[in-house]
């Protein structure tokens, strides 16, 4: 055989089992995962009935049985912790809520901050539309500043203090600075307003009793949170870093009071535990992204649920579910960026786990009380939250 025969011969060979290996590797990660057997019924956790992530939520619920075949089935609940207890407890499979509210579980904050909860795994499924949100008051209250609230009622709620903390912190101020009227939830905190029993109230855009104190006879006032006001904004998100600067543009939906107003804000989304079935994620992602031409027009927030604001994650503070993933993959959505942010969210989750016996130890150690709205232990739980990079 002549040396070039030889040559070419090897050459071939070579080349056959580099294509050979490369066709095992691409098929050993690339492999194929089962289909999805999707259950009969998903339950949900979600807020009462009359607020507005639920009826946001009423708006895509009808297009489950018909992209996946499954029904939709809602528990509802006026507190954040019950809520968050329907996904614990897996009496839900996911939450219908948003970040502002979802964070405080991922982090052990505020409610979640008892020896009995701590940070949680919980997952995005899907990033909704944004949540517009400020301090509210009557139009003819003459609070036209959150400095203007000294000294005023303001209503509170369970799992409220963190909002109304970081709204008074950007006016340099504390919960010490106004007279708490203690209600039951969020919507009874704004028809505290609504009825005068308060001057002021947490609220967003587009929850009923927001609608009922704008047609009252006072009207409404949304608080403005100066945007330029940098150091006021250190200090809101000091205490709360999912809260972002946002300002309803002319026209946005809700009450028309709210546009043009600077205020804070944070996205709605679909949550669940980390260990929830693959499938639910996926199911759940389907079903907004081939049924947002039918829901769209169901509600002024659902034309914000698109699959380019889903896949705009490099802002959120923790992690996709995994079925989620599995989706953005099968649309070759799913980037080096986006797996590099995943892998980092998913170490910062561990950080935080990680953190929370070491900051229970410390807090024996020192005789502080590891309970809700303890002012030391919450500072030196936080401590260690502002330690995780």
């Amino acid at each position: 055989m002549s040396r070039k025969v030889l040559y070419i011969v090897s050459v071939t060979l070579i080349t056959l089992l580099c294509t050979i290996g490369h066709v095992a590797v691409a098929q050993q990660t690339q492999k194929p995962s089962a289909p999805c057997q999707f259950p009969k019924t998903i339950w949900g956790s979600t807020s009462a009935l009359t607020s507005a992530v639920t009826i946001v939520f009423s708006g895509i619920e009808p297009e489950f049985e018909p992209i996946i075949g499954s029904k939709t089935r809602m528990i509802n609940a006026d507190l954040i912790r019950s809520q968050a207890v329907a996904i614990q407890t897996k009496k839900a499979s996911f939450w219908m809520s948003h970040l502002g509210s979802v964070i405080r579980a991922t982090y052990g904050m505020e409610e979640f901050s008892s020896d009995d909860w701590g940070p949680q795994p919980i997952r995005f499924i899907w990033k909704g539309g944004p949540l517009f949100l400020t301090m509210v008051a009557r139009g003819n209250s003459g609070i036209n500043s959150i400095s203007d609230l000294k000294g005023k009622k303001v209503a509170f709620y369970p799992g409220g203090e963190g909002f109304i903390s970081a709204c008074l912190a950007h006016a340099n101020m504390t919960l010490n600075d106004v007279v708490r009227l203690p209600t039951s939830g969020f919507n009874d905190a704004l028809r505290a307003v609504l009825e005068n029993r308060a001057d002021s109230a947490f609220g967003d855009t587009l929850s009923t009793p927001i609608y009922e104190i704008a047609e009252s006879p006072g009207s409404l006032k949304f608080i403005p949170l100066p945007h330029r006001d940098k150091e006021g904004w250190k200090r809101l998100q000091k205490i709360n870093p999912s809260l972002l600067p946002m300002t309803p543009p002319n026209g946005w939906q809700g009450a028309k009071q709210a546009w043009n107003v600077e205020m804070l804000g944070f996205p709605y989304g679909i949550f669940a535990y980390d260990d929830i079935d693959e499938c639910i994620g996926y199911g759940v992602s389907k079903v907004i992204a081939e049924g947002y031409s039918s829901f769209i027009g169901r509600h002024a927030q659902l034309k914000y649920w698109t699959l380019d604001t889903a896949i705009d994650v490099l802002d959120l503070p923790m992690p996709l579910h995994s079925g989620t993933i599995r989706f953005f993959k099968e649309r070759g959505l799913w980037t080096g960026e986006r797996e590099k942010w995943q892998e980092n969210q998913l170490r910062r989750e561990k950080l935080r786990m990680e953190a929370w016996p070491k900051a229970i130890s410390e807090a024996k150690s020192k005789g502080v009380k590891i309970a809700i709205k303890e002012q030391a232990w919450e500072s030196l739980w936080m401590g260690y939250l502002r330690g995780i990079e």
